[in-house]
């Protein structure tokens, strides 16, 4: 339950107030829904239901026969009502819960089983008795069309819940024994999802980790991008096409276009269909005012396993399958690893700073946060408040201490972003050398190594 206490309040919180209720919690695969709403029922009277891709007819025998079971009853209602009824009737004291998991496959299948969930809400008999707690994985489907798709039975809702993926700082809680640095390489591999946190090992290094979870043929995430994507979208050739393009760090639509062949207008709906998916977002610079050197109209793959795995599984499929796993480590992942962290250790700083100025830690309260897009490079964290005070981040993620000429680099993007900051905060994997500690320390700069954080 690490990261899901706000959750798990919200449903408490429903579950005690008057009246029958309703909530949707959805989150794509992986991100702890049904481990989160068994937490909530433990010690209540309740029925699981987990749906599946079946006709009408069948998903009603299915859930009969198995609510009727966990009701302890010998004969179960061939209906969802009596079935429902059932439930109820075996606790008349307590809310009864019904969780069911995936439930757009109840709806989308036919009425039945909203005409029934619509029945029992507004029974004066069973008022106060029941609450559905349903659960989907499609983000895509509750997003654009359950409301839709409900009717009539959208307005009992009480509530929609996303599940988010895990922060930086409850990966730390997510793996106590872990080191920081490792923490960091698991959650910019793997990214928030509790789902794919659980297959890595505290035991094993990153190259073990790597090898283990996406290279050997067995690899317990290996094929698991290209189901994700299935189940969610058609066209899998022209999404791979994209993704494959986005990993490899061609940003801009026109690089899509280039590669990939596809119109202009083509690519961007396939860009809207992942960025509804959650899997890729447009990336916007910060205004400076400073317009000739800002890269614009970019996209990225949000997802981080998906980057990773378009990154360096998909493209190097061929050597994987003759059997040149650690071939695949050493002499492509290895060398572009540090490259690709990167990123994923900017948001993580990105996420210190604004915990910081929330605990009041830097004086001031930065409310407008940002990052700044150069042809000549980034400036990973702006913040501003509202008086116009700016603070700015710097982060660097290699295998060798900083050194003065990288703070310079640094100064100058910020010249050329027309950025004066107040506060400059800079993060380095690896530590800093003495001459950028010296120079720091003259211009009050913060160091802040990785163990820091």
């Amino acid at each position: 339950m690490v990261g899901r206490n706000n959750e798990l309040k919200q449903i408490v919180e429903c579950y005690e107030s008057e009246g029958n209720k309703a909530i949707v919690l959805y989150g794509r695969y992986g991100m702890g829904k049904t481990s989160l709403a068994l937490e909530f029922v433990k010690n209540l009277p309740s029925v699981y239901y987990s749906a599946r891709e079946l006709s009408e007819q069948e998903q009603l025998l299915q859930f009969t026969g198995e609510a009727g079971s966990s009701c302890d009853v010998k004969e179960p209602a061939f209906s969802y009502y009596r079935c429902f009824k059932q439930a109820i009737e075996r606790n008349p004291d307590k809310k009864t819960v019904f969780v069911i998991d995936e439930f757009q496959y109840m709806i989308t299948v036919g009425e039945a089983f909203k005409n029934a969930f619509i029945a029992i809400m507004k029974e004066a008999e069973t008022e106060g008795k029941v609450m559905f707690l349903f659960l989907s994985s499609s983000v895509n489907w509750v997003e654009n069309s359950l409301v839709e798709d409900l009717g009539q039975a959208a307005r009992t809702l009480a509530g929609i819940i996303k599940l988010r993926e895990l922060a930086f700082v409850e990966l730390l809680d997510r793996f106590p024994n872990m080191p920081i640095d490792q923490t960091i390489y698991a959650g910019g591999i793997l990214g928030g999802v509790p789902g794919l946190l659980d297959y890595w090992s505290e035991k094993l290094n990153v190259k073990e980790n790597i090898l283990r979870i996406f290279l050997y043929k067995r690899g317990l995430l290996r094929n698991e991008a290209e189901r994700f994507l299935k189940s969610e979208l058609r066209e899998l050739p022209a999404y791979n096409a994209i993704l494959a393009t986005l990993a490899a760090g061609n940003w801009k639509l026109n690089d899509i276009y280039v590669r990939t062949g596809f119109s202009r207008a083509k690519i961007s709906v396939y860009l809207k269909n992942l960025i509804a998916l959650d899997v890729v977002e447009k990336v916007f610079s910060v205004e400076t005012g400073s317009h000739d050197d800002v890269k614009k109209g970019m996209y990225c793959i949000k997802d981080n396993y998906l980057c990773f795995w378009y990154r360096y599984v998909f493209p190097n499929m061929s050597m994987l399958d003759r059997g040149m796993e650690k071939e695949v480590y050493d002499n492509i992942i290895a060398y572009d690893l540090d490259n690709f962290m990167r990123e994923r250790y900017a948001g993580v700083c990105f996420e210190y700073m604004k915990l910081m100025s929330d605990l009041g830690k830097f004086g001031r309260k930065y409310e407008k946060w940002g990052r700044w897009y150069g042809k000549a490079g980034d400036i990973d964290v702006i913040g501003r408040d509202e008086e116009g005070h700016t603070i700015v981040a710097f982060c660097s993620f290699k295998s060798t201490p900083m050194n003065s000429s990288e703070l310079r680099k640094c100064r100058e993007l910020m010249r050329i972003a027309g950025v004066n900051a107040d506060e400059i905060y800079i993060f380095a994997k690896s530590g800093f050398g003495q001459d950028i500690k010296v120079a720091a320390a003259y211009d009050k700069i913060n160091l802040i190594n990785m163990d820091e954080l």
